[in-house]
């Protein structure tokens, strides 16, 4: 008989546990916080927490996501717009990162509210637009010396 072969270990039934969540039961929250190694509200609880009204917490949210904005570099790359070039400057292609906090536009609104010589260090060559911005919102040593240099009233007048 299959019972000698396979000795019955428990009397109970099996049942499938999902072991990323406390309660077992598996969700796409367990799911999502297991593939970005972290939950969701560590991850962007800077941007839920903060101070701003709602709608400048979803352009922040959205700019922690590189493809959530439709950037020109983005829609070439989809073929939506013929060019990739900012249409600022016409000097580089418009991503996240050109757009925030690359673009001469943008530079003049850093260096208006005294943070242009922050920003060029933070927004190293080679960092993409949710690193930057992940950075200025997330990192306390960050953080803090852009609330000491500029008041949120002041950051949130020339985000919007």
């Amino acid at each position: 008989s299959l019972s000698a072969l396979f000795p019955v270990l428990s009397e109970s039934s099996d049942t499938v546990v999902w072991p990323h969540s406390a309660s077992g039961r598996f969700s796409v929250k367990s799911l999502y916080s297991r593939l970005i190694g972290g939950t969701l509200s560590s991850r962007f609880s800077c941007v839920w927490k903060s101070k701003v009204p709602p709608k400048i917490k979803i352009f922040m949210w959205r700019c922690l996501h590189d493809d959530a904005i439709p950037c020109y570099c983005d829609l070439a790359n989809r073929h939506i717009s013929y060019s990739a070039q900012c249409p600022i400057c016409s000097a580089h292609a418009e991503d996240i990162a050109h757009m925030a906090f690359k673009c001469s536009r943008a530079q003049e609104v850093w260096k208006g509210l005294g943070l242009q010589e922050l920003i060029a260090t933070i927004a190293a060559p080679g960092r993409s637009g949710a690193e930057i911005v992940e950075i200025m919102l997330c990192d306390p040593e960050h953080n803090k010396q852009c609330m000491s240099t500029v008041g949120l009233a002041e950051m949130v007048a020339v985000t919007t």
